[in-house]
């Protein structure tokens, strides 16, 4: 038995405002986004005041609100069909050309591009749906395991031993041996340059050109461009 007629009183009243809100919309003709909108409105309200609903006469008020607001968002959804094969490409085009060469008083300007982004951007919020495939899914075949990569350095010594001598494994190891150690003379030059020039960038051009030799200046451009693949020295354009 209903302990609380003031709690009973409070709920019916609301349930009847809301139900009078809902049937305005239903009674409306027009259908638009407004509509759905304010039926929305209603509905939350409704679930709001369900928390407090304890009694079958108000559970069946609360059940008259979601019918009423099923039938209004029935009608929207089956006028938005209607819309949908309506469709018009001309009146399409014509209305984003009219959106991004006028301003939002309506003047002519330049084209806009900028607009039609800011207005359309939160409809491309959401993830895109997954690729199917025509044909099914792919079939999976035998995997190869991944080998290790290997250092080009070692990679290419190791190629000496298997195709040549051992002189020629021995000299190939001296060469890497000797562009490592002019880029460590390059790196240590580079160092001691940036930190009497009170850490200010160096010119690029100043460290490599060699206006003596063609060939010098290609290799310091080769070598620096080790140091910079190896992230040991930054170049800025």
């Amino acid at each position: 038995m209903e302990q609380d007629p003031e709690r009973k009183r409070r709920v019916i009243l609301g349930y009847r405002e809301i139900i009078e809100d809902a049937m305005e919309v239903h009674e409306e003709t027009e259908r638009n986004r407004t509509n759905v909108t304010r039926i929305l409105n209603v509905i939350d309200r409704a679930q709001n005041l369900g928390k407090h609903v304890k009694t079958s006469d108000e559970a069946i008020l609360d059940a008259k609100v979601i019918s009423i607001s099923s039938q209004v968002l029935k009608q929207n959804a089956e006028i938005l069909n209607t819309n949908l094969k309506s469709y018009n490409v001309k009146d399409y085009t014509d209305n984003i050309v009219h959106f991004v060469t006028n301003d939002q008083r309506g003047r002519t300007s330049g084209v806009n591009w900028e607009r039609l982004v800011s207005s359309t951007k939160e409809c491309f919020k959401y993830r895109t749906q997954s690729l199917n495939c025509m044909y099914g899914a792919f079939t999976i075949g035998e995997t190869s395991t991944a080998s290790k990569k290997v250092p080009k350095k070692r990679e290419r010594i190791q190629e000496a031993k298997k195709k040549e001598p051992e002189s020629e494994v021995k000299k190939l190891e001296k060469q890497e041996d000797a562009i490592e150690e002019t880029l460590r003379y390059i790196l240590k030059l580079l160092f001691s340059e940036w930190n009497k020039n009170n850490h200010k960038p160096m010119c690029y051009f100043k460290l490599v050109v060699n206006p003596d030799s063609f060939g010098a200046t290609v290799e310091n451009i080769f070598h620096v461009a080790f140091l910079v693949k190896d992230c040991l020295v930054d170049m800025h354009i």
